[in-house]
């Protein structure tokens, strides 16, 4: 990656970091631990019984793609940004003043804090 400047406060996650959390309910405020520990689970679970468990999941189209969101992210929040397992500091809200939280929102946020 590239040599990214110190972060101060939160660190504001937005598209499918904020997908993942809303699928796996974990609210607005994650920690790369919780998310792979809910994704080990998840990833875990015969696809029959995630049918079961989740009722209306077969219409998902994401919903494959939970398992494999859930590894990347933890693993990108930590090997790949230097966030520790345990931190607080990543929020992944959804929408945003009223905007969805999408990757174009967020290139703007970056873009703007330069």
């Amino acid at each position: 990656f590239y040599d990214s400047p110190p972060l101060y406060g939160d660190f504001l996650a937005v598209s499918v970091y904020a997908y993942t959390a809303r699928f796996y309910e974990l609210g607005q405020r994650l920690t790369p631990l919780t998310l792979e520990r809910v994704g080990n689970g998840f990833c875990s679970t015969a696809w029959e019984r995630t049918l079961e468990l989740r009722p209306g999941a077969a219409e998902d189209p994401y919903l494959p793609g939970y398992c494999f969101a859930a590894a990347y992210i933890a693993t990108l929040l930590t090997d790949g940004f230097g966030f520790p397992l345990t931190t607080e500091r990543v929020v992944a809200p959804v929408r945003i003043q009223g905007s969805e939280a999408s990757w174009a929102l967020g290139a703007v946020v970056d873009a703007l804090g330069r």
